[in-house]
């Protein structure tokens, strides 16, 4: 990903919040052309069915409504499963309607058998129609057909630390190459003799089992898939193939691994967007103003939820509190220069502890939506009135703790001086006002960049 000339010039002017309170970011929400057709893609990169529902529905996903409406052909073709066997082959169909929903479906017509077998696979295609639609990504998918003839009990993943899950019931997991996730398969129940339960990677495109011969609950290690040369991430999306057709909560892990963050600041800002729009999930629309050249997280995205317009809205008003804080607070004061300065040293360091710990994200995005209201007042002249709590101290603390444990040498000294230097084991009770008088006089020694150097950095 190519970003030091792409990424509007405010995306690299953060100040003290983001050193101080933690991966904040800062961008311009400069607009990105629309394109002539619209985008058709599949919702998700896996799909699975019930041997004994005899439709199987492949939910697609156009990127505005078309002026016409627009059939999207989808090909069938055998995976493992066997055509006039399994399924009907050859090729389905999904209509996008022009005052419709950006969701579509297809089906799948499945026979129902008597054996007792493993999952089999279907694989799915988008057909091109250039003369009303582009082909997105995914282009592809799998359909797994899931018997009905044996007794698996329901599955799910859990992962040790606390992670949400998005509006479609995934637990998402930022990490970097070369490492791997410990997750448990636990099951409803154990059936006398055993079972076997099966989960879905694309990665690898295979199907894995999953054995239980005592107790249910199963851990494996899940590895980081590798990110192609020249890319800035790679996703492997991981799903339990669950009996009766039931989507249970926790049946989907995605893994959303990240280069390594290091680089110039323009990039690492870009990996700060990555991650932030996963603990979102919001769609690839919003990466693209803030990354322009940046490619869409692709697995992250799917059917709209509701109240997703709603939390894009959130990030753009974010976005403009930040850009205020640093226009209006930071910069004019004599400090704005030293934390100007320390974040173009420190961001890499930032970005590569965040990703160390797969479930850090989300504790960093928590953090900050507990300091964003005193950020707000301090900009609105309010700080005086606006009171730290003991939860937001104590959330901040364990948010630089971790810094210290998995982040660099140089990282872990500063979180050290930072903690001291701005007396944060006993900021709460105080105001905003009052931190933002401890950030401008931080008596940390520090080489001021000048402002003739400074105004090179943000051509």
């Amino acid at each position: 990903m190519t970003c030091n000339r792409m990424i509007h010039p405010s995306i690299r002017r953060w100040g003290a919040t983001a050193i101080v309170l933690v991966a904040v970011i800062v961008a311009a929400m400069a607009g990105t052309a629309s394109a002539q057709l619209p985008t058709v893609r599949f919702a998700w990169s896996q799909y699975s069915v019930h041997e004994a529902n005899t439709d199987a529905p492949i939910a697609l996903v156009i990127s505005t409504p078309p002026d016409v409406q627009t059939w999207v052909g989808v090909d069938l073709t055998p995976g493992t499963a066997t055509v006039g066997d399994d399924f009907v082959g050859g090729n389905t169909v999904a209509i996008f309607e022009t005052a419709g929903p950006d969701t579509a479906y297809a089906y799948v017509q499945i026979y129902n058998d008597p054996d007792v077998e493993g999952p089999e696979t279907i694989l799915l295609s988008i057909s091109p129609n250039p003369a009303y639609y582009e082909v997105g990504e995914p282009s592809t998918a799998t359909l797994t057909i899931i018997d009905d003839d044996s007794e698996t009990p329901i599955a799910h993943f859990e992962y040790a630390e606390d992670v949400p899950t998005d509006p479609w019931g995934r637990l998402n997991l930022a990490m970097l190459p070369g490492n791997t996730v410990p997750v448990d398969v636990v099951i409803d129940f154990l059936p006398p003799g055993g079972t076997t339960v099966y989960y879905s990677s694309t990665a690898d495109g295979q199907i894995h089992p999953v054995v239980f011969d005592s107790g249910t609950r199963q851990t494996i290690e899940l590895p980081a898939p590798e990110i192609p040369g020249g890319a800035a991430y790679a996703t492997n999306d991981l799903r339990l193939l669950n009996p009766a057709g039931k989507n249970s909560i926790g049946m989907w892990i995605d893994l959303i691994v990240f280069s390594a963050a290091t680089g110039d600041p323009e990039c690492v800002a870009c990996s700060y967007a990555f991650l932030y729009i996963t603990v979102l999930h919001a769609d690839c629309g919003i990466i693209r103003e803030l990354c322009p050249e940046a490619p869409c997280i692709t697995s992250a995205a799917g059917p709209s939820p509701p109240g997703r317009s709603a939390k894009l809205l959130d990030l753009a008003s974010d976005l403009a509190t930040l850009r205020d804080y640093r226009d209006q607070v930071l910069l004019p004061s004599g400090a704005g220069d030293y934390y100007v300065q320390l974040y173009q040293d420190l961001s890499p360091d930032i970005a590569t502890a965040i990703l160390q710990r797969p479930a850090l994200v989300y504790r960093v995005a928590a953090t900050w939506e507990q300091w964003l209201p005193a950020v707000a007042a301090v900009v609105a002249g309010q700080g005086d009135s606006f009171t730290i709590t003991t939860e937001m101290q104590t959330n901040l603390l364990n948010i630089m703790t971790e810094f210290q444990e998995v982040g660099s040498s140089t990282l872990a000294n500063y979180m050290t001086q930072f903690r001291a230097a701005l007396d944060l084991d006993h900021i709460a009770g105080q105001s905003a006002a009052t931190m933002q008088s401890l950030i401008e006089s931080n008596p940390m020694d520090a080489e001021p960049a000048s402002w003739g150097k400074l105004k090179t950095l943000y051509r």
